[in-house]
């Protein structure tokens, strides 16, 4: 388990039962030291915004071209952090299903040409098998 998530069960378990900070350390195997450490990080939540923004604008762009433009737009940014907030705002590239149509009829690959007839009859069960250029070597 993470130092955070120590750090919240730790939390709580201090407000549930009433327990000094040194018992609940003792309990969940948490340093002190880590219990009482306050995170620091900058949250960028102006960037995490204006990302969302491109985002739904640009639907397609996947998080390399969202990099891209922000840095055309002058943030101080490298995909590997584009690729940390894209996913944990949650943002994904839609995928677009192509429509499935047929072009021309369709007919089953492997029967010749002249034996359509014979096809149709019934005659014929499997397709007519074509020569194939394999060389064999004879091994003596």
């Amino acid at each position: 388990m993470k130092p955070r998530h120590r750090r919240v069960l730790a939390r709580w378990a201090q407000a549930a039962y009433q327990a000094s900070e040194r018992r609940v350390s003792r309990l969940i195997l948490i340093q002190r030291s880590t219990l009482r450490y306050q995170d620091h990080r900058d949250r960028q939540e102006a960037l995490r915004i204006r990302l969302r923004d491109l985002a739904a604008s640009r639907v397609r762009f996947g998080y390399r071209r969202l990099t891209v433009l922000l840095k055309r737009e002058g943030w101080r940014v490298n995909a590997k952090r584009i690729y940390r907030l894209y996913a944990e705002e949650g943002l994904t590239v839609r995928t677009k299903y192509r429509k499935k149509t047929a072009s021309r009829s369709r007919e089953p690959q492997g029967l010749a040409t002249g034996s359509e007839s014979a096809v149709e009859h019934g005659l014929r069960k499997r397709p007519v098998r074509g020569w194939s250029l394999v060389s064999r070597v004879d091994r003596r």
